[in-house]
């Protein structure tokens, strides 16, 4: 349910060539993640030029060059032409666009396309125009979104000329869009790519999220109305277990998720109440329905909401960093002191030395410091992420593959150490963080799997899309 060509190296590297064909293919049956692309941004190479190109050498070429620039990703395919070169996997978020990369915390990324040449004085043609067109063309039908939608440019997001000064919009649509009128549709799915999943992966599954809820909620109940729309939402697990609780002599179960916390009333059939859906964008009063969520919370954290806390205003602005796991403290860092508090969906901090002066309009984000490279920076977000997992009880270790990729997918706070399980005649590894399940089969430590992935793949089939 989750297998893809395994990347070696570094930057994780794919390095399979495929045919048009085996493109549509490949794509036809490819299980997207819980977040699915949402557009495609077209790249020239500049260099090698076609002349250069030397396929496979030329890919770990790049590889080398990408791995000196310091990034922890690449574009995802080059139109090579030889083939259709595959770089970074597709369900991850690759580096080739700046703040077009995307970002799964914030529910979007994209796919980079690479053409091999420079296409500053002439437009692509032949092979190289015939295997970015199957790219683009079958991403779009794949998705269902129309090319005029589907396709950017990296200079959308930079000064650089890239895809090349030829390559222009008026020409590139109208060709994605003639080829996808000529193909029509993408080849049938292939036996079992989706569907039934075998006994083994159906008890990895059962066990990973059976074990990720105990570590701070309660059992996993498939038929609870309220697990049931948690997993549906994408909340996260549950940072700390169902309570009961009452206001205005009505009881009401009360169960905080990573995201949101979901309520019911005692007795009652109806669906479970969000708390954020039910607050809206206004700081409730005291003594209100409201304020009662809020407060009950909080408390997790250790306090109710208070208005006058710095880091409680910065969450009531971004709701989906959900409620504090650990107290605010301070470290010095570079010279300077900041202030951070682990919420469950992020770190957030800002320099300061007393955590409750400090500016919440100044605050920010620790995952939005994750495919940094500069020496300064990256020492301040691997302080502070060594903060938020000792706080967790935690060791971060930038190196080991589950933490880099944590970081990259910004999954919020560990809620567990590393850990291993047998099923059947496999050996796993795994970690829970508050917004997905990491884990990793043996032999091949190195390839990380999130849990949510399998998840979302299963429940949507990952259908073909339809323009």
């Amino acid at each position: 349910m989750i297998d893809d060509f395994a990347p070696s190296g570094t930057p994780p590297m794919i390095g399979k060539m495929l045919t048009p064909a085996e493109w549509l293919d490949y794509i036809a049956s490819y299980q997207f993640g819980p977040v699915m692309p949402n557009k495609v941004v077209l790249h020239h190479t500049w260099r090698p030029t076609v002349a250069q190109w030397q396929g496979m050498t030329s890919m770990q070429g790049m590889q080398h060059f990408f791995a000196d620039k310091g990034w922890t990703a690449a574009p995802h395919c080059f139109a090579g032409p030889d083939g259709i070169w595959l770089f970074t996997p597709l369900r991850e978020i690759g580096v080739h666009a700046g703040t077009g990369n995307g970002s799964f915390a914030k529910g979007w990324y994209t796919l980079g396309l690479e053409m091999v040449g420079d296409y500053d004085a002439a437009r692509p043609t032949g092979k190289v125009w015939e295997h970015a067109l199957a790219i683009l063309g079958g991403m779009s039908l794949r998705l269902g979104i129309p090319p005029k939608q589907l396709i950017g440019f990296h200079r959308d997001y930079s000064t650089k000329t890239c895809p090349g000064k030829a390559v222009t919009v008026d020409w590139v649509i109208p060709e994605v869009e003639a080829w996808v009128k000529r193909t029509g549709k993408l080849p049938d799915m292939k036996v079992g790519a989706i569907g039934t999943a075998d006994d083994d992966t159906v008890q990895l599954q059962k066990t990973l999220i059976a074990n990720a809820w105990r570590m701070r909620g309660d059992e996993y109940d498939p038929l609870s109305p309220i697990h049931q729309m948690a997993v549906e939402q994408h909340l996260g697990v549950p940072i700390a277990k169902a309570r009961q609780a009452t206001f205005n002599n009505k009881t009401y179960t009360i169960l905080p998720f990573a995201r949101d916390t979901l309520f019911m009333e005692i007795p009652g059939w109806s669906r479970p109440g969000s708390m954020w859906q039910t607050i809206g964008d206004t700081i409730p009063a005291d003594k209100t329905f409201e304020r009662f969520l809020l407060d009950e919370t909080l408390r997790i954290g250790g306090t109710g909401f208070r208005p006058e806390n710095p880091f409680h205003l910065f969450l009531f602005a971004n709701h989906d960093i959900g409620p504090p796991l650990a107290p605010a403290g301070m470290r010095e860092i570079n010279g300077q002191m900041y202030v951070f508090q682990v919420f469950a969906g992020d770190t957030i901090y800002v320099r300061g030395d007393d955590p409750t002066k400090v500016d919440w309009k100044k605050m920010a984000f620790l995952s939005d410091l994750g495919g940094v490279i500069d020496s300064v920076t990256v020492t301040l977000r691997d302080t502070l992420l060594s903060e938020t997992y000792k706080l967790m009880k935690v060791t971060y270790d930038p190196k080991q593959q589950i933490h880099h990729l944590a970081r990259e997918w910004a999954l919020g706070a560990p809620i567990g150490p590393s850990t291993p399980i047998q099923i059947g005649t496999a050996q796993y590894t795994y970690q829970v963080y508050a917004l997905d399940v990491l884990f990793s089969k043996a032999p091949n430590w190195s390839v990380v799997h999130r849990l949510g992935t399998a998840l979302a793949s299963a429940r949507r089939k990952n259908p073909v899309g339809t323009l």
